[in-house]
């Protein structure tokens, strides 16, 4: 058995947080990508009256100590009321209540997929 010096140790070590800080990167362009594509497909399903609640849809990707995280929200004050609520007036036809929820549930089986992906690439490089 063969022990490691301290400076072999520093450079494995240094190895695996520029590794650990590249995954956290790609995840974070991955989710990105998701992000936007889980606003616009909000975006159809949003109710309208004056568009003020649609153009209010925002993702927000930041890098956490122990990954990325994926926020999609809309900045209405009102917006969790119309989220969570059955529609009760006229609207546009496509427009649903869950507006936000529906396709982020929708990406999760790509995102999943894209993150393994990432993981795996990692790994082997």
């Amino acid at each position: 058995m063969m022990a490691a010096t301290p400076a072999q140790m520093r450079l494995i070590a240094d190895k695996l947080d520029a590794m650990a800080g590249d995954l956290k990167g790609e995840m974070a362009r991955s989710l990105a990508y998701h992000g936007a594509r889980i606003e616009r497909d909000a975006k159809v399903l949003t109710p309208v009256d004056t568009g003020a609640l649609m153009g209010a849809n925002q993702y927000r990707v930041e890098i956490a100590p122990d990954g990325a995280v994926l926020t999609v929200a809309n900045r209405m004050v009102y917006a969790h009321y119309q989220h969570a609520n059955k529609l009760n007036h006229r609207n546009k036809p496509t427009a649903r209540d869950h507006y936000i929820e529906i396709p982020f549930e929708a990406e999760i089986p790509r995102i999943t997929a894209d993150i393994r992906d990432i993981i795996i690439k990692e790994a082997t490089e």
